[in-house]
């Protein structure tokens, strides 16, 4: 798969979550919050480490963070939850509390997880 056609379906399938976390769920506003979050943090990781955009990199991590959290049991402490960023937490508890709903829509929009786990977002979109 060519990196442009991995980046539009990240950007689909990123689209169809929030749509879903939005909508489809008692908590309403799911979706944007946790977008919101990662945009800012990409807003500071994009001027310290002076490459890509706010939109791709918030995109990028908003399907890393879920795809750790399917692949990892919780395993934060309170001692530990510190030194770990908030996005991560957040993704950990949409996964914990949505499951069904985030693997029914990467199995639905057909998301080439192994594929995407081949890249880091630098080597996506900053080379």
């Amino acid at each position: 798969m060519k990196k442009t056609q991995l980046q539009k379906h990240i950007t689909k399938t990123v689209n169809r979550l929030l749509y879903r976390l939005n909508n489809e769920t008692c908590g309403g506003d799911i979706g944007n919050r946790y977008m919101k979050l990662l945009k800012d943090q990409a807003k500071s990781d994009c001027k310290f480490f002076e490459s890509g955009t706010v939109a791709t990199q918030s995109k990028f991590f908003f399907l890393s963070n879920l795809i750790d959290a399917i692949e990892r049991e919780w395993n934060y402490t309170s001692k530990s939850v510190i030194h770990i960023a908030p996005p991560a937490i957040y993704a950990e508890s949409i996964y914990l509390n949505y499951a069904d709903l985030v693997n029914e829509t990467l199995e639905k929009m057909e998301f080439p997880l192994q594929e995407f786990k081949k890249f880091s977002y630098r080597e996506l979109y900053c080379e």
